[in-house]
């Protein structure tokens, strides 16, 4: 199978991800409304939070782990890529160990404490959820290693497309069971069930479509984690950077200009990063391609890969943002059911920013597709930390306008630092990736023309 055909099948099963993403929220938000009410709904979005925080666990080595195993797969070393496999299932029962041992204790402290001050939902019933809770997360390390075992020996389409089928299942069991009538903890244990059993189907297909990643069977390396530790807490990093990026200048927004502001904010934030989400499926199906090309020593391919990929997001990205904004103002109106909402110059402002942000994504994917991201992802906390300091200050004598060009200058800067790294990791020049991905524009343009 071509590089472009796994591609495009990654690419199709991304696709029908984001369908069922949106699918599962247009169909499970008002059966909750309607079955549990807004105020059981909201103590069980509490309740929920917590394996958020429990899913950080590995560290992130299994996302390094998975990285390697592509490489060495793409390179031909089948005992190193299994040893890795074996290295990233123990490490995920260890980590699935000390998951239940805190599950455990959180489930007793919300028994006898009731710190939680729920009054929907029962401490019990808080406590049993939060133990359910717990094993989801541990099956979700293993899930996630086995979905690792697909994209290395070529099958990313696969593992992507069972994953987003089990989250298909789950939203239905659980809309069956809201309907029916039972408690949450039912609702979670319909979730985990099926989650359980389409991941033992997964393992059975594993070992059907890569067998040599089971036999003959070689030691698991248990020097995993002090080998990939460092990548590991750089992929830690990203979510720190997140918070800083998306949750702080609401913070800086409702300090300076009030609450109304952030609600305006937040919703035209939403509609801009359609491009976002757009393109992290593009990533995602890359990602895999990219690993492989390094691990077999193909910097061609990487080169091209890179340049295909920054072409085809600022397609993607010029199109969609150029359409966002001519119906921008219909958009909010149809959407949230309100007139006078509608901000022009954000929205605008708030396109840029995605759009750079997706740019210099792509690029950020050479660097963690070959696990040589440490470096950018403390760039990525410091400037987004920096640029909440920023933007708050740039509010204060600049209004909103100098608040959204605050935001456009962190995305800028890091699409000035990002570019070079991976330019020197796939042994590129910014004259021949210039001259690359900006001549295919000319000629496409001149196609056009005549």
């Amino acid at each position: 199978m071509s590089v472009r055909h796994r591609i495009y099948l990654a690419l199709a099963a991304g696709a029908f991800g984001q369908f069922v993403t949106i699918g599962s929220q247009i169909l499970l938000t008002p059966l909750y409304f309607l079955y549990w009410g807004a105020a059981k709904y909201g103590e069980w979005l509490l309740i929920s939070t917590i394996p958020a925080y429990l899913v950080m666990a590995d560290f992130g080595i299994g996302s390094a782990a998975g990285n390697e195993m592509i490489m060495r797969a793409g390179a031909g070393d089948h005992e190193g890529a299994q040893r890795t496999f074996r290295g990233a299932i123990w490490l995920c029962s260890r980590v699935s160990i000390g998951v239940m041992l805190i599950s455990i204790a959180a489930s007793t402290l919300c028994l006898h404490s009731h710190i939680l001050n729920t009054h929907y939902i029962s401490p019990n019933e808080a406590a049993i959820l939060i133990f359910l809770f717990g094993l989801g997360v541990c099956l979700s390390f293993f899930t996630g290693t086995i979905s690792m075992g697909f994209t290395c020996c070529g099958k990313n389409a696969t593992g992507i497309l069972i994953g987003n089928v089990s989250r298909l299942f789950e939203a239905l069991a659980i809309a069956i069971v809201l309907w029916l009538g039972y408690s949450p903890e039912h609702v979670c244990l319909a979730g985990l069930i099926v989650r359980l059993l389409i991941g033992f189907i997964q393992a059975i297909l594993l070992i059907s479509v890569a067998p040599w990643l089971f036999k003959p069977k070689y030691m698991a390396d248990h020097t995993i984690v002090k080998r990939l530790i460092k990548p590991s807490l750089a992929f830690i990093a990203f979510p720190i950077g997140n918070a800083f990026a998306l949750q702080a200048p609401l913070l800086v927004l409702g300090a300076v200009f009030g609450s109304t502001s952030v609600a305006i904010f937040s919703a035209l934030r939403t509609i801009a990063r359609i491009p976002i989400q757009l393109t992290n499926v593009f990533n995602a199906s890359i990602w895999p391609e990219m690993s492989k090309a390094y691990g077999s020593g193909d910097m061609t391919l990487l080169r091209k890969l890179h340049h295909h990929s920054w072409i085809m997001t600022m397609l993607l990205v010029t199109s969609t943002s150029i359409g966002i904004a001519f119906f921008g103002e219909v958009i909010v109106n149809v959407w949230l059911h309100k007139e006078g909402l509608y901000n022009e110059f954000i929205l605008q402002g708030l396109l840029v920013v995605s759009g750079f942000f997706s740019i210099w994504g792509v690029s950020s994917i050479v660097l963690t597709a070959v696990n040589s991201h440490a470096k950018m992802a403390t760039y990525y906390v410091l400037i987004n930390s920096l640029g909440c300091f920023m933007s708050y200050i740039f509010s204060i004598y600049l209004g909103i306008q100098g608040f959204i060009y605050c935001l456009i200058l962190v995305e800028v800067l890091m699409m000035l630092i990002v570019l070079p790294m991976a330019l020197e990791i796939s042994k590129d020049s910014l004259r021949n990736f210039t001259a690359s991905v900006f001549g295919s524009f000319t000629n496409n343009f001149s196609h056009w023309k005549k």
